[in-house]
């Protein structure tokens, strides 16, 4: 499968007034009708496409938020992760002796 091949595909089913999501899910049924082995990894790509706007959902700035807000909480739950009596210590070995630094 060449490049000019999938432009061509491209341009038959593009059709003015729908959304970028609905030409590209349009696209990606007629690929997965023609596609056979290897090929179909061109099929993933879409995939991806239309996941990412399905998931902006034509709002970029609500996605940003969306992901910025999840960026968030798993970075949280990271610093949450450590163990507050080995604090420092490199090994982790705890010997059980508190440090006096006075």
């Amino acid at each position: 499968m060449d490049n000019e091949y999938l432009k061509k595909v491209v341009e038959e089913e593009y059709e003015e007034g729908l959304t970028e999501l609905q030409n590209k899910v349009k696209v990606y049924k007629r690929l997965g009708e023609e596609l056979v082995s290897e090929e179909r990894f061109y099929l993933k790509i879409i995939e991806h496409e239309i996941k990412d706007l399905e998931e902006t959902d034509g709002n970029f700035t609500d996605y940003l938020v969306r992901k910025g807000l999840e960026y968030d909480r798993q970075r949280e739950e990271e610093l949450n992760e450590y163990d507050e009596e080995n604090l420092g210590c490199q090994s982790g070995d705890d010997d059980g002796k508190e440090l006096d630094f006075s």
